[in-house]
């Protein structure tokens, strides 16, 4: 069936208004004539398309791209201004447009998400907005120069309009994600792909991370490795893939929400605000002491708070959505975007206001907001998929609607899963509860790029503030003993005053000032400590907050002057996120809903989420288990508001940093 979306050129039509654009800038192309007259100009392989309009964009120039085969380009809207700048041209990087070379296999896909009625809006509200196709000649490797022939382009919203730099997590979805013969995929490399399900996070969690678009620099530092002179041992990009393959939902999301390498931008808009001769500028509070203004931006950790419930609102309505599709979906191989601003703090105003709308509204999207998200979630990469429909389903065999019947479920519980283990992160690193009792674990890890990472000591004190640096001896495994070292590390913690309009109740800074006289852990080099930072109270069962440093390679004398931040939030903050998810789900939740699992294993996470999905009822014909959440899971009232939160500081916290003694570090 050919579909064209009213609102973009037709093929039939005459082009308009040739003359709007810029055609006398030597950026423009107006050589490429758009499609037009017979269908079959209209058509790529048999595909019928959208034809953008001639004379609209600039020359598009290469951009750079983090994975898959096909290539990238940044366009520039250069038309006239009125109706079709609001239709082509609402920012200068609106689109981002994909050579169809390698990509046609979604072509098909993006223009019949234009035909489908309401009941998709799975795809309607969570599918990247679609353009039509570009023709054009696009610059080539020697800038200002074009290539020779016109490329066929495919305009998908550009997910990192608007931003300074796009941090972004590419989730491939499924526990399967390639089928032979289906797609046209080949057996050998249906093969090939299922042995990496196997060695990944896909065979654990259901889905995989395959990018990470601008990564904190505790994860960066990990993945870029040893630097080494011998190309043998160098970390290459499918070792860095592979390691990103690995993670867990919980171990990437940590490193996505990460912020503390803007403590500088945070320093410096303080400073903006102390230096102001405005009169509000502070607050005074609790007697003498100044608290910062509620106007400026949000505060890093802060910024890691709000982030993650707002992706926790969008992945709650993103999986009650994927119940609303009329038949069962074959998705092989899509993938889910999480992205979010990485190198600049939000304001606070209109972080508040985001928030306050999703507890309100989880489903409530940027135009109705009257601005940006602070998360982006979006759904692509459709080029395995096929959008079936009632009536394509209706003359399927039964062994063919079989088949989509078994693979729906599963796409389904990849971002439900996604969102179950987003819930747990928010709840251990930011519940509510006084600090009272916690204990700060430092565990100082020797990270190893090709073989696991080694734990040279830890060192534990209370949570409270040491007025000033403070040097302690790292205490070594009894079989490092007999070097003759004598390790320690130097560290500051310190209670910040919370803004008077802040989100946490406690605000406590650890900064990381730096290691000495570490033993060489390593054959032919000296370590490369990071070290790893837990708070938990020994009273509560609670996995506990943590926090990493960037590494430092081949130093024992390491310096790392690295500040880590944990909260506590205020009650009523949990609170609207159980109320936020209540919405979402169509049933009042609790905590218990939320509790951590039995163990920290990955199959005791993986039971906790079975019996997660069997109580909320929207989502249990997707359980897989009976009624195992009794049996399972701990007591509703293990997460009192009241109690202090975080996890053991002793021998629960290094059973929850386990991921240092088997060599992962914080990647696993």
């Amino acid at each position: 069936m050919k579909c064209l979306r009213s609102g973009f050129g037709m093929c039939d039509q005459e082009d308009k208004d040739d003359g709007g654009s810029s055609s006398d800038s030597d950026d423009v192309d107006s050589s490429a004539e758009s499609p037009q007259g017979t269908d079959a100009e209209c058509e790529i392989e048999g595909i019928s398309f959208t034809p953008v309009p001639k004379g609209l964009f600039a020359s598009p120039v290469p951009t750079s791209r983090s994975g898959g085969t096909a290539a990238f380009f940044r366009t520039r809207y250069v038309g006239p201004s009125g109706a079709q700048q609001q239709k082509w041209g609402r920012s200068d990087d609106y689109w981002l447009a994909k050579d169809l070379a390698r990509a046609v296999d979604e072509l098909g896909f993006y223009e019949q998400i234009g035909c489908r009625g309401p009941e998709y809006r799975l795809l309607h509200r969570w599918a990247m907005e679609y353009g039509g196709v570009l023709t054009a000649r696009c610059e080539g490797t020697e800038a200002g120069k074009l290539e020779p022939k016109p490329r066929q382009l495919m305009l998908l919203r550009n997910l990192r309009d608007g931003m300074q730099s796009l941090r972004m997590l590419d989730i491939k979805v499924g526990s399967k994600t390639a089928v032979a013969g289906w797609q046209g995929k080949r057996g050998s490399a249906a093969a090939r792909q299922f042995v990496v399900d196997l060695l990944t996070n896909s065979s654990v969690e259901g889905f995989r991370l395959e990018g990470f678009d601008n990564p904190p620099e505790a994860l960066q530092t990990a993945l870029e490795g040893e630097p080494i002179v011998c190309p043998c041992f160098k970390v290459g990009k499918k070792q860095r893939r592979f390691t990103l393959q690995r993670l867990t939902a919980e171990e990437f999301l940590l490193h996505w929400m990460d912020f503390s390498g803007l403590r500088e931008q945070e320093a410096k808009k303080r400073k903006e605000v102390s230096g102001s001769t405005n009169s509000q500028a502070f607050m005074k509070v609790s007697g003498s002491i100044a608290q910062p203004s509620v106007k400026g931006p949000l505060l890093p950790l802060e910024y890691s708070e709000a982030l993650l419930f707002d992706a926790i609102g969008q992945l709650a309505a993103m999986s009650v959505d994927s119940l609303a599709m009329p038949v069962p979906q074959m998705w092989i191989g899509s993938s889910i975007a999480l992205c979010c601003e990485g190198a600049s703090l939000p304001d606070r105003q209109r972080a508040f206001h985001v928030l306050q709308a999703r507890a309100q509204n989880p489903d409530i999207d940027d135009t109705a907001l009257g601005c940006k998200s602070l998360a982006k979630v979006a759904v692509f990469d459709w080029g395995r998929s096929e959008l079936n429909t009632a009536e394509a389903h209706g003359v399927l065999t039964s062994e063919e609607r079989s088949m989509r019947e078994t693979f729906w479920p599963i796409w389904q519980k990849g971002p439900l899963r996604v969102l179950f283990d987003a819930m747990h992160l928010y709840c251990d690193q930011f519940k509510p509860g006084p600090s009272d009792g916690c204990v700060v674990t430092f565990r100082v890890m020797d990270e190893d790029t090709h073989d696991p990472s080694d734990l040279i000591g830890t060192v534990e004190l209370p949570l409270a503030p040491t007025n000033g640096p403070v040097t302690l001896q790292i205490a070594m495994p009894n079989h490092w003993d007999l070097r003759a070292h004598t390790p320690e590390l130097t560290v500051d913690i310190w209670r910040k005053e919370t803004p008077c309009d802040s989100r946490f109740q406690e605000i406590w800074h650890v900064k990381i000032l730096g290691v000495s006289d570490l033993p060489s852990m390593d054959w032919f080099s000296e370590s490369d400590p990071q070290v790893h930072v837990y708070i938990g109270s020994p009273s509560s069962n609670s996995p506990p907050r943590k926090a990493y440093t960037p590494v430092v390679y081949n130093d024992n004398d390491a310096k790392f002057n690295w500040r880590l931040d944990f909260g506590f939030l205020r009650p009523h903050v949990f609170e609207s996120l159980v109320a936020m998810l209540s919405r979402a789900f169509g049933q009042t939740i609790d905590e218990s809903f939320m509790t951590p699992p039995v163990g920290d294993s990955r199959e005791a996470r993986n039971v906790a989420f079975e019996a997660f999905t069997a109580s909320v009822a929207c989502f249990s014909k997707l359980s897989n288990s009976g009624g195992r959440k009794a049996l399972r899971l701990r007591p509703a009232g293990s997460w009192n508001l009241g109690i202090p939160g975080g996890g053991g500081a002793g021998e629960n916290a290094r059973r929850s940093a386990d991921v240092g003694d088997s060599g992962s570090g914080p990647m696993l």
